[in-house]
């Protein structure tokens, strides 16, 4: 993918949004600033609505069409924790 961006001139980017969010980033700050110490547990419960189905995404509920929940969401999580 990186090869075949460069040879189009198209830009390549990872899609893990939840990095670039207000909260996380401040987050990041406060540790980084060494203000909460070092984490060494990370816990993520998410209140959400369950995805929406209409304008053609029906395919985040099958298996066969989406990598899962685990990759298509917790991704997410998993990056924040890397972070």
């Amino acid at each position: 993918m990186i090869t075949a961006a460069r040879e189009t001139g198209k830009v390549l980017q990872v899609g893990l949004v939840c990095r670039y969010a207000k909260i996380f980033r401040a987050m990041r700050r406060l540790i980084d600033a060494g203000r909460i110490g070092r984490p060494v547990l990370a816990w993520c419960h998410e209140f959400r609505v369950p995805f929406p189905i209409g304008r053609g995404r029906a395919w985040r509920y099958s298996q066969k069409l989406s990598g899962s929940a685990l990759l298509e969401k917790n991704c997410h999580h998993f990056d924040l924790f890397n972070n």
